[in-house]
């Protein structure tokens, strides 16, 4: 058994991983592990989960937009077309309005510098579980995203949360059709 503050961490990584039990690559295994653990750890799940979130919001900490789009980023390549899909995680969309300039330039720069046909920054909302993508290259392959698109460069992504097991397959379907 670990002790309480090793069942503390865990839990943090638990819910990191699986956005709080609601990404679809959550498992059974992790609802019970940390049932387990926040017993251990004497924590609520609910209110820790707000917390840890809360603090390491890169909208609200005034982080610079190059490095929100480098925190957690994978590049792929489908159907020939090279794609980068960055993911933050975070308790509201507060901030993101006032970013969100800057964020499409860095976009931008990281479209022209990889030549991508598409750049984008999936911002999930952990409460809501829902996310607004921010999306920069190709204008065809961003007419073919099938989320509402609420800008030239912002898509309500409602439902999503997990970038590999439901914004890439949309990103590639918007591809597959160029």
């Amino acid at each position: 058994e670990p002790s309480q503050a090793v069942a503390v961490c865990l839990c943090a990584g638990i819910l990191s991983d699986t956005v709080n039990l609601t990404s679809p690559t959550a498992a059974r295994a992790d609802r019970e592990m940390l049932e387990w653990l926040t017993g251990i750890a004497k924590i609520d799940a609910k209110k820790f989960t707000e917390e840890f979130f809360a603090t390491g919001s890169l909208l609200r900490s005034k982080t610079e937009p190059s490095v929100i789009i480098q925190a957690d980023r994978k590049t792929f390549t489908e159907y020939g077309y090279k794609i980068s899909i960055s993911q933050i995680e975070e308790i509201g969309m507060f901030g993101l309005e006032d970013v969100q300039e800057g964020l499409v330039r860095e976009l931008r720069k990281l479209v022209e510098k990889e030549g991508l046909k598409l750049a984008c920054l999936l911002v999930t909302d952990i409460v809501t579980h829902d996310s607004m993508l921010l999306a920069v290259g190709d204008e065809e392959a961003l007419e073919n995203i099938e989320y509402e698109r609420l800008g030239p460069n912002l898509f309500s992504a409602t439902d999503v949360v997990s970038r590999k097991k439901q914004l890439f397959p949309a990103i590639s379907r918007a591809l597959k059709t160029l």
